[in-house]
């Protein structure tokens, strides 16, 4: 249950920090470019932040995935490692 926990911890900063660096960079882009001409300010906040969300829960998802796996890997292989050790020690 503590694992399950653990990876939903991660999913949840993994796609907050994509959210927010997404969000920002596309504020940046309305505000460069001329994405945003003929909206206010607020659609255009509010806009830049549904699509931070939309590419925050793909990326951030895939993100806290990819960064579980490699966990596992690690661990697994160090486990391999540490009874090699123990076995030899014996």
């Amino acid at each position: 249950m503590k694992s399950m926990i653990n990876f939903l911890w991660l999913i949840l900063r993994c796609v907050a920090f994509i959210w927010i660096i997404s969000t920002i960079l596309i504020l940046i882009l309305f505000v460069v470019g001329s994405e945003a001409d003929g909206l206010s300010l607020s659609e255009r906040l509010i806009t830049a932040l549904r699509y931070g969300g939309y590419v925050g829960g793909i990326f951030g998802t895939l993100l806290a995935l990819y960064l579980a796996l490699k966990s596992w890997r690690i661990d697994r292989n160090n486990k391999k490692k540490l009874a090699r050790r123990e076995k030899i020690k014996s």
